[in-house]
């Protein structure tokens, strides 16, 4: 199979974009798109439940759920190199549907819903959507669902029965949100998904399902540069990655040091899952390709001080009609390139040291490097990367691609940007020499 067989790397990740958007709807999806595409370039998985085997230059891949890690092996062991890391996420802010998915009052059927990670709640009235995620069955089989229809609505009440001024009711997360499915006596979510897969709907034993828009991801603006999608947080992160890997292996296929890139789930709630960044997935599974190139527990402590992270998560772009929200001499514009985030606290694991490493390789790639930090006097959001550093005690600098209007149902993005985020990317993972 040719390198290029699941991915042109001749044309701009922009190019992409859409693609890989519409086929990830939920992290499930989004892994096995991923394990597609990587498959293509010639990489092969490896089962936690065996006994693992490392050759310098093997290209492989370790997933579980919602979760993935794509390792490319350098020539020399990882105890004496290390590692270049790219650490995303592959959730974002839904509803999940819960255990008992319908409920009926006065005539209607309701879905079952409880908010996951931190909603913008508002966005997501009177939007058409449906449902993805997987299934698992009566006979153990798991089966990935995304219904394809538009076939529920979470939706707001009338003005006339609520303020006359437009801003409508107090809002209620447990009362307020619950989508309309149908009427009384029309098929239930589980018969439409049994119909789908082609079983009884007695045959599904439990579920993982979420809301999703079926609104396509779209390109906009004067100069059509605009990206406008559901999930920006953070499929932007786990695209630009994987692909940037793809780049630096295509620029440099060998090098002494290793390359990886990892994909968590689970960021949105707080990481602190067995896949998610505060877990041991990431851990075990780098102490193991140690070991299975002959290294013991001190080459694992060695392979860490060699190695860097780049956590890469969105940020916030600025945005004009909340300029106040923003420190005045330091935001990302869309459209500047990928953005250093520092915060004093550590919100941010990035440090003046591994900043140097971003400048390095911003400087490489011949890409501009922006910078956000907080308002001292406004709470800062947080990424993998303190988290990682913490679980790993690995070096980690935080960035990210700047978008507009993160955790709405709908986020806005440069198309620019992808690109020379994946640039900065693809020169992270080939720097040859880290500056810590």
């Amino acid at each position: 199979m040719s390198d290029t067989a699941s991915f042109d790397l001749a044309k701009p990740v922009s190019d992409h974009l859409i693609t890989h958007f519409v086929q990830s709807p939920t992290p499930y999806h989004t892994v096995a798109h991923l394990v597609e595409l990587a498959t293509g370039w010639g990489f092969t998985e490896l089962n936690e439940g065996n006994q693992w085997h490392a050759e310098p230059g093997d290209k492989v891949i370790i997933r579980r759920d919602g979760s993935i890690i794509f390792v490319v092996l350098g020539s020399e062991p990882l105890a004496d190199h290390g590692l270049r890391l790219i650490g995303a996420h592959t959730d974002s802010p839904t509803y999940k549907i819960r255990p008992h998915a319908m409920r009926e009052t006065g005539g209607m059927q309701l879905l079952n819903v409880e908010p996951y990670g931190g909603i913008l709640h508002s966005s997501w009235f009177d939007r058409d959507l449906t449902v993805a995620g997987r299934v698992i069955l009566q006979d153990g089989s798991c089966h990935l669902v995304h219904l394809e229809r538009s076939c529920t609505r979470i939706a707001n009440v009338a003005i006339h029965l609520t303020d006359r001024d437009g801003t409508g009711t107090a809002f209620n997360a447990q009362t307020k949100t619950r989508p309309i499915w149908g009427l009384s006596g029309d098929p239930t979510l589980y018969d439409v998904i049994a119909q789908a897969l082609d079983i009884t709907p007695g045959d599904i034993l439990t579920h993982d399902l979420v809301l999703v828009p079926t609104e396509q991801p779209l390109v906009s603006g004067a100069s059509q540069r605009f990206f406008s999608a559901a999930r920006q947080d953070n499929l932007l992160g786990t695209f630009t990655a994987v692909h940037a890997l793809m780049d630096a292996v295509h620029t440099q296929p060998v090098t002494p040091f290793s390359r990886a890139v990892v994909c968590y789930d689970f960021e949105e709630i707080g990481s602190e899952t067995n896949t998610g960044a505060g877990g041991p997935f990431v851990q075990e599974s780098l102490a193991r390709l140690v070991h299975a190139q002959g290294g013991d527990t001190e080459a694992v402590y060695r392979m860490i001080a060699k190695s860097g992270l780049v956590s890469l998560d969105v940020a916030h772009g600025w945005h004009p009609n909340y300029a106040d929200r923003y420190d005045d001499t330091e935001y990302p514009l869309l459209g500047g390139g990928p953005c250093l985030k520092v915060h004093a606290n550590q919100s941010y694991a990035t440090t003046g040291l591994t900043a140097a490493w971003a400048h390095l390789a911003a400087t490489q790639a011949e890409v501009p490097l922006q910078t956000f930090t907080s308002r001292a006097d406004q709470r800062c959001g947080s990424t993998i990367g303190p988290i990682t550093a913490t679980r790993l005690g690995i070096a980690t600098v935080d960035v990210g691609q700047p978008i507009i209007g993160m955790h709405s149902i709908r986020e806005l993005s440069h198309l620019d940007d992808a690109d020379t985020t994946t640039a900065f990317l693809s020169a992270c993972l080939n720097i040859p020499i880290l500056p810590f």
